[in-house]
């Protein structure tokens, strides 16, 4: 990903991602933007759900800052945004997708 985008509806993206295969969408290597949209999405989803406000838009950077800066509206930066993985010690996620 090259070009940086205008600001993306969150819920629309993670409609958009959730519409596909998800077994495809966690294994395939070249949908990393879409697992970080369907991420942020859920993330998103869940602390409205907890009564938690969360910016309505984000717009997808390119490496090597963060995945997204967030947006209460165009024109009003909220915050960057990182979405990481944390393992617990020992798990061999490749492992596990093969089995």
């Amino acid at each position: 990903m090259a070009e940086v985008g205008a600001p993306r509806s969150i819920q629309q993206e993670l409609e958009r991602v959730s519409a596909d295969d998800s077994d495809e969408l966690v294994i395939d290597r070249d949908r990393q933007d879409d697992r970080e949209w369907w991420v942020l999405g859920r993330t998103a989803a869940c602390l409205e759900a907890a009564g938690e406000r969360f910016p309505p838009l984000a717009q997808k950077l390119p490496p090597p800052g963060p995945d997204f800066l967030v947006w209460w509206e165009r024109g009003a930066p909220a915050f960057h945004l990182e979405v990481t993985e944390a393992l617990t010690p020992n798990r061999k996620r490749t492992e596990e997708y093969r089995q």
